[in-house]
């Protein structure tokens, strides 16, 4: 336990991570619904789209069932299920920094009426991977993402970032379990030095402001 009015070490706020989190914010520029659909080719050994075997003139097709098709944007391409022409269904989008040259960012999973929804996974061209529960194309539920530089956080997110319940692991040993609000160590929760020493209490915006002997 913590020796009272000693602080171990000066323990990280979520700060540390707001540079990764501002990506995630930035509505619409991982979204395929962003680009402009060029053209809808029906996956060979599927059926064609609208039953004709056409993309009527690279416009794409209105589809009145769920079928497996290509669809091209100028933000990347998808390949999965359709339904009413959007992407609904399991499907895989990989994304394009311009129309067809990709940027290795890839999102594998479930969609809604053209918008990931369900369970998916999201992976960056730099290592960060992102599993978990998504809504109306932003992180919402119970997920779990892992930054290329050993961050690890493992709990609830709201309108994509963390919020609710969660466990934030620092690859220097450190770990926070508790509360979330908008990113941000806020409530209830027990933060974890690398040498033993603990942390519980209430936290206020990402600052401890009461702690409780452990």
């Amino acid at each position: 336990s913590l020796i009272a009015g000693v602080m171990p070490t000066a323990v990280p706020t979520s700060e540390r991570s707001s540079a990764k989190d501002k990506v995630e914010q930035v509505k619409g520029a991982l979204s395929p619904i962003a680009g402009v659909l060029t053209s809808a080719v029906p996956t060979s050994g599927q059926s064609s789209v609208n039953g004709k075997g056409q993309t009527d003139g690279g416009k794409g097709s209105v589809l009145t069932t769920r079928e497996m098709v290509t669809l091209r944007f100028s933000t990347g391409v998808y390949e999965g299920e359709v339904r009413a022409g959007k992407q609904h269904g399991q499907g895989t989008f990989k994304y394009a920094i311009f129309f067809f040259h990709s940027n290795g960012n890839v999102y594998e999973g479930e969609w809604a009426n053209g918008k990931r929804h369900g369970q998916g996974t999201f992976k960056r061209a730099n290592g960060d991977v992102y599993t978990g529960n998504w809504k109306d194309d932003t992180k919402h539920g119970r997920g779990t993402r892992k930054w290329a530089d050993g961050d690890i956080y493992e709990g609830d997110w709201k309108d994509g970032k963390r919020h609710g319940q969660g466990t934030y692991k620092w690859p220097t040993g450190e770990v926070y379990e508790g509360a979330w609000k908008d990113n941000t160590k806020h409530g209830q929760g027990t933060y974890k030095f690398a040498n033993g020493a603990v942390w519980s209490g209430r936290w206020d915006r990402g600052s401890h402001v009461k702690y409780v002997p452990t």
